[in-house]
């Protein structure tokens, strides 16, 4: 059954989000060890158990050694909130220039991911705040670079405490579980290793959902 109105979609207010895009060469070898990251990262459980690996630890300290946002990797792992829903992937075909080797030209593979903060539990925090006060000032907080934040912290304290833990833990699972696991099937692979992994982010994006409503009795 669809609503009264036989219109089953209905638009709703934008939320605020992470866009992130990686970039590495596709390669045959990559392939296996890419797609079961991904798919395994919905997986929380098995997102914990990989940092709290014994075996790992050194290594995800040192690829982590200079992104001050993540420290203490034991004491957050077991508060992790999962926030991974989906990917995408697409290919381009990329054009580089290396002052060694000249121009090179190869298929790069690029995945695609949408983080958006869980703006119930946000609101939670700040429940004198209207829905899209609060989603104006998770945008802002999330564009804010670290000076901005403690300025904001004035006016929203538990949103931005919130925010900063979220953010910390996005680029812990994306450096420390998703490009680490590629980084050391490159390195076991025994092929040339690669020189660079790329992994761009943008803080400002809107996403604007029309989703399946509930039919009306």
């Amino acid at each position: 059954m669809i609503n009264k109105s036989g219109m089953p979609y209905q638009f709703q207010s934008y939320v605020p989000g992470v866009f992130v895009e990686i970039y590495l060469p596709k390669k045959a070898m990559y392939q296996g060890m890419l797609y079961e990251s991904l798919i395994e990262g919905f997986d929380f459980q098995k997102v914990r158990e990989h940092f709290l690996d014994e075996s790992k630890r050194a290594k995800i300290y040192q690829l982590l050694k200079d992104y001050d946002e993540v420290k203490n990797i034991e004491e957050r792992i077991d508060k992790i909130e999962p926030f991974y829903w989906g990917y995408s992937m697409y290919e381009v075909d990329g054009v580089f220039f290396d002052p060694q080797k000249g121009i090179d030209e190869e298929r790069t593979q690029v995945v695609r991911i949408t983080f958006l903060p869980n703006l119930e539990a946000i609101q939670k925090l700040a429940p004198e705040m209207e829905p899209i006060d609060l989603r104006r000032a998770v945008k802002r907080i999330l564009k804010a670079d670290r000076d901005e934040r403690e300025g904001l912290k004035e006016r929203h304290p538990q949103v931005v405490d919130y925010l900063n833990k979220w953010k910390g833990d996005l680029g812990l699972f994306l450096f420390g579980y998703i490009i680490f696991k590629l980084c050391l099937r490159i390195n076991e692979a025994g092929a040339e290793l690669e020189k660079e992994i790329w992994l761009t982010s943008f803080w400002d994006i809107e996403v604007n959902k029309v989703k399946l409503i509930q039919s009306e009795e």
